[in-house]
């Protein structure tokens, strides 16, 4: 299979280049925030907080989703500097590939969270009514 001839302006490089910047950026102020939740979940297990295997649970849970959306960006970022620099198209389906998969979760994320808020909603709508 022939690789195709990238068509990309000088211009839509340099802005690519630009988002190449920021999302490594963020991905790595990503990783060094799980850094610091987990130091901050460690004292608090050292310091003998009750609702230690509570918050475990979180941590994991938590953890494990920013560290893929950390990955996932920093894949971005890599596969789009190399698809730029060697122009190769290949490399930068990879790096949309990545991103897309960032933004998806951040969309499941978003409807789970907005399901979340619904679901206090009604909750509280009962029991005000209830009381009544």
């Amino acid at each position: 299979m022939e690789e195709s001839k990238n068509v990309l302006s000088e211009s839509s490089k340099l802005h690519m280049m630009q988002t190449v910047s920021w999302a490594r950026y963020s991905g790595i102020i990503s990783i060094v925030n799980l850094i610091l939740s987990f130091f901050q979940f460690a004292v608090g297990g050292i310091k003998g907080n009750p609702l230690f295997m509570l918050s475990f649970f979180g941590f994991i849970i938590s953890g494990a989703i920013s560290l893929y959306m950390a990955i996932n960006l920093l894949n971005y970022a890599k596969f789009l500097k190399m698809g730029i620099e060697q122009e190769n198209s290949t490399k930068i389906y990879e790096a949309l590939y990545h991103l897309r998969v960032y933004f998806k979760i951040i969309g499941i994320l978003f409807i789970v969270l907005l399901s979340l808020i619904a679901l206090f909603i009604i909750v509280a709508i009962i029991a005000a009514i209830s009381k009544l």
